[in-house]
């Protein structure tokens, strides 16, 4: 899988994955990264499209991050699946993002993921499944990154992610909300 980017499996890959927009603050992932030394610095994923891909794009080169791969949109989630498994860790900045489906799609699969602690999904990963920081802090980005492959967060972390994700996602929370609603309609 990470070969058909150009990559290999000799270094861990840090990936983003989702719509490139403003919001996300793909460029302060790229910033955190750019600030780890190019010889501990592991590969650079970026899958997905939108209007800041460009931004996005710039910063990189900018930074001198020549090595970051950019693969465009993925449709079929059997091949986002196989990305989900290949990656090490699972980046999202995102700010005042409510419910990212690709930080819950990449625990499902036992990937480790680490977020801002503006993402609506920090309490399933706390530091449990990955961990969170505080959003727009990319030195904390650059620190918790190379902890991740020396921690070996896939196999310390990343396992709990399934379970995480099934006690406080999707039909696990149903419920809740109705028993709540039938409470108030007593």
């Amino acid at each position: 899988v990470l070969e058909s980017f150009g990559l290999s499996a000799d270094r861990s890959c840090v990936a983003y994955v989702g719509r490139i927009v403003a919001y996300k603050r793909v460029p302060d992932m790229l910033t955190g990264l750019a600030a780890i030394p190019a010889s501990q610095r592991p590969h650079i994923l970026v899958i997905g499209d939108g209007p800041a891909l460009p931004d996005a794009v710039d910063t990189a080169r900018r930074l001198g991050l020549e090595e970051a791969v950019f693969g465009g949109h993925i449709a079929d989630r059997h091949r986002l699946a196989d990305v989900f498994n290949m990656i090490d860790l699972l980046v999202l900045p995102s700010e005042n993002d409510p419910y990212p489906m690709t930080a819950i799609e990449t625990l499902a699969c036992g990937t480790p993921v680490l977020t801002s602690d503006q993402c609506g999904v920090t309490d399933v990963v706390a530091d449990v499944a990955g961990a969170v920081y505080p959003g727009g802090d990319t030195q904390t980005i650059a620190a918790f990154v190379p902890e991740a492959p020396r921690g070996d967060w896939k196999a310390s972390r990343g396992p709990n992610g399934p379970a995480r994700v099934a006690a406080n996602a999707g039909p696990a929370l149903a419920p809740q909300p109705f028993g709540v609603y039938r409470q108030a309609g007593r």
